[in-house]
């Protein structure tokens, strides 16, 4: 699976849903939006072994969202079923792909973020930052999409975090500013955020 695969269950994913009345199609698509983005972040991302655990439960759950919204619209019968069960058959295959990258083995070591001073490591883990469910989720994805990035604007995050205000972006950011996992540079309109 490469994120060309991804990218065209996504696609397909949005033509089965506009076939739909929008009560039942924009969810569909929503959530197809959602499992591409996790995707794209397990699978291109340079994440720690933890970070991609993270981010398979989350997509684990965006999978078993839209198979219940799947459920809901073949019961409303208004598409041949043919094209749900190859839509289905292709998001196990998606949900085989995250289960097993929760079975992969790690250590506490692996789980680090080199800081500055090459000789000190700061862990991602144990610092019990941000336990609400939905900030972690947020967090984690902030985390991650800065770790592959290297550094990111607000406006950058919330284009992969679209359902997210920049206001509640900025308060995430700087609550991981404070927690010491991210350091904020620039001024005015210039302020990036990178990982510490």
């Amino acid at each position: 699976m490469d994120r060309d695969f991804f990218i065209s269950l996504c696609l397909a994913t949005h033509r089965v849903g506009n076939l739909l009345n929008g009560r039942v199609g924009t969810p569909i698509k929503l959530g197809a939006n959602a499992v591409l983005q996790g995707l794209i972040l397990v699978a291109e991302g340079s994440l720690s072994p933890t970070q991609k655990k993270g981010f398979a439960k989350d997509l684990l759950q965006e999978l078993e969202s839209l198979e219940k919204h799947f459920q809901v619209a073949k019961a409303q019968g208004s598409i041949n079923p043919a094209n749900f069960s190859i839509l289905e058959r292709e998001y196990a295959r998606v949900k085989q792909f995250a289960q097993a990258l929760l079975e992969i083995p790690w250590s506490h070591e692996q789980d680090t973020v080199h800081a500055k001073n090459p000789g000190q490591r700061k862990s991602l883990t144990g610092q019990g930052f941000l336990e609400e469910k939905g900030k972690s989720l947020r967090a984690r994805k902030i985390l991650g999409l800065l770790d592959a990035k290297g550094k990111a604007q607000v406006w950058e995050l919330q284009k992969v975090l679209p359902q997210v205000t920049k206001r509640t972006l900025r308060r995430d950011l700087d609550t991981l500013v404070q927690k010491g996992l991210l350091e904020r540079k620039g001024q005015w309109n210039t302020v990036f955020y990178q990982i510490r």
